[in-house]
């Protein structure tokens, strides 16, 4: 065999890596093999390559576990003979939930890029469990609108990491950043409405002082907002697409 001609000290066929890995210890000299060389831009390169994958990858895997999450509970709760008044409600919330975290993002990696840092990472799994948590309660209105709000606290935190990050970063053309920085500072400021409605439903629910359709109010405010926001991130990136557009030069 090769390694036995590489290795003539040895008395027995070298049959696997481990086998080789113990004579080359038991020898006392490992094989002198060459460093691999890594130059910082080539890591600066990699950093920037990686970002929008693995944001993308555990979004990915998250929100395919929450909507199977969500359906399942969904139909077994109709199954059981469970109200659909009272579950379909939460049930949409909950898959708008589920669409916002995932629009936000895509979006996201086309305009941030860097080194990922834990807070990025943490931020992902904390909106996971957030928009998870509620979707076991879709028969209980009062846990599953404090459930929501925690959701909402959640976004709040998200988005502010956002615009600590655009603020590292130098956009071309510079018009996008405060462009950026606003829409970011809106959307908190809708995680903030969200979560004082969804608090003031529980805090209803709970007491029991309750008119019978505040649920339904509460659920149509939390739709308007998730609308607008939709509507607004729209219209931003139309703008960022036309700054582009307008200092790209002609060909």
């Amino acid at each position: 065999m090769v390694i036995n001609s590489l290795t003539k000290k040895s008395s027995r066929s070298l049959t696997a890596p481990a086998d080789f890995a113990r004579w080359v210890w038991r020898n006392g000299k490992p094989m002198n093999l060459p460093k691999v060389k890594l130059d910082i831009a080539d890591f600066d390169k990699r950093a920037d390559s990686v970002f929008p994958s693995a944001i993308l990858t555990l979004i990915s895997i998250i929100q395919g576990v929450s909507f199977y999450i969500l359906a399942d509970n969904t139909f077994k709760l109709i199954e059981k003979g469970e109200p659909t008044a009272s579950v379909l409600p939460h049930s949409i919330l909950s898959l708008a939930n589920l669409v916002i975290v995932a629009f936000e993002y895509i979006w996201f990696v086309g305009l941030f890029t860097g080194t990922i840092s834990v807070f990025d990472i943490s931020i992902i799994f904390c909106l996971g469990v957030g928009q998870v948590a509620p979707m076991y309660y879709l028969d209980d209105p009062c846990s599953w609108w404090l459930l929501n709000s925690g959701f909402c606290i959640i976004g709040l935190f998200a988005f502010t990491n956002s615009i600590w990050k655009a603020g590292r970063i130098d956009y071309e053309p510079k018009g996008v950043t405060p462009l950026l920085k606003s829409t970011l500072q809106r959307n908190r400021s809708i995680c903030v409405v969200a979560a004082v409605v969804s608090m003031g439903i529980y805090a209803l629910i709970s007491q029991k002082v309750y008119p019978s359709g505040s649920p339904l109010v509460g659920a149509g405010i939390i739709g308007l907002l998730a609308g607008y926001l939709f509507f607004r991130d729209h219209g931003f990136l139309r703008q960022v697409r036309k700054a582009c557009m307008k200092e790209t030069p002609p060909v």
